[in-house]
């Protein structure tokens, strides 16, 4: 069964996937990847783009997250044609895929377009991708972020046809992954990944025993969960609303996870001044009280951060990192914010309602 592979450059599921298809010897005709240039492609420049972002990363005092394994290296090395293109909707693709004429498509990293009636009903075995959640939960794009933002305990990887709209198509097989309650969305999607690539391969070896050309398949049930728009690292989104509870702000800080702190993430005022929270961490209040005051106490500050309380919130947030936002905050650093308590004289036992007002020294 000749299989056309298509994919997202660094993309999880797209590696693991390939890897585990070319390590097993399934006949892959080709590698559809995104045109254009990208130094971590390159044999010869992968290196130093590597070290630069290692560099990076140690700058910012973040962890490296980025997957920087290549399924355009990894096709080279065994051998696996790639097919560069922009745009799966042109006339010129649908001749290429005339020309190599594939039993299936198979999407292993996703695509950035949707694809068309005549390209995914072109293979006689028709075209099947991967998402990364348990259809029909979550479908939609970057749903490992808003997996971790719900707060889901249980997601994991479906396969499923390919039809008119996105993730909509009837469902051949899915596997479960546990989330842990640290659990960023690179954590997740390193779990759904890994076991992306054993899952598929136990499809297409139905898929090819079967005599029929598609295989038997489970309708996806309607589900009063709105389609997943695409993560939007703007303000609006980001900002802190700490009327929520100290969960719901750290779930919103791990789910705004990124490989490195050039990018957005959540946003609050302190001391009048604007900082991203960029990583935190919960323990059990056990002096919770329900009818206890809302205001906001700082615990204490030491080496893993401030400690901020409230009575009647089930949790102690621990803020460990924060970085200075505004126009030149891709040039900063991020610090433990214990050095506030010098600065604006921090008690344990102090209020922080007033600090955390947005106030006019911006």
């Amino acid at each position: 069964m000749k299989i056309l592979y298509v994919s997202r450059h660094f993309n999880r599921s797209g590696y693991y996937i390939l890897k585990e298809l070319v390590e097993h010897n399934f006949n892959i005709i080709g590698v559809v990847l995104k045109d254009g240039p990208d130094p971590m492609r390159s044999k010869f420049l992968r290196p130093f783009a590597i070290i630069k972002y290692y560099g990076k990363c140690l700058f910012y005092r973040c962890r490296p997250l980025r997957f920087i394994k290549s399924e355009e290296l990894l096709a080279r090395k065994k051998g696996v044609p790639i097919i560069r293109i922009n745009d799966i909707k042109t006339d010129e693709f649908f001749s290429l895929l005339e020309n190599i004429s594939p039993d299936i498509i198979v999407l292993g990293g996703g695509w950035h377009q949707l694809l068309p009636p005549h390209v995914y009903n072109y293979p006689k075995r028709g075209t099947i991708n991967t998402h990364p959640s348990l259809l029909p939960r979550f479908r939609g794009t970057t749903v490992h972020r808003w997996q971790i933002l719900h707060g889901v305990t249980e997601s994991g990887v479906t396969i499923h046809y390919v039809d008119e709209s996105f993730d909509t198509g009837s469902i051949i097989a899915s596997k479960s992954v546990r989330i842990g309650e640290n659990d960023t969305p690179q954590d997740l999607f390193e779990k759904t990944a890994i076991a992306s690539g054993p899952l598929m391969r136990e499809v297409l070896d139905r898929i090819i025993q079967s005599p029929e050309a598609k295989i038997k398949t489970t309708n996806q049930k309607q589900c009063e969960e709105h389609y997943f728009h695409r993560w939007l690292w703007d303000d609006g989104m980001l900002t802190i609303d700490w009327d929520k509870t100290f969960m719901e702000i750290y779930r919103l800080v791990l789910a705004s996870t990124q490989e490195s702190y050039e990018y957005k993430g959540p946003i609050f005022h302190f001391g009048g001044k604007r900082y991203f929270l960029r990583t935190a961490d919960t323990i059990p209040n056990k002096k919770f009280n329900r009818q206890g005051n809302d205001s906001i106490i700082m615990l204490k500050t030491d080496r893993s951060g401030m400690h901020i309380y409230r009575a009647t919130d089930e949790h102690i947030l621990i803020i460990r990192q924060v970085q200075r936002y505004d126009d030149h905050y891709k040039r900063r650093r991020a610090f433990n914010p214990r050095r506030w308590a010098g600065k604006y004289g921090l008690e344990p036992g102090i209020g922080l309602d007033s600090l955390l007002g947005e106030g006019n020294n911006e």
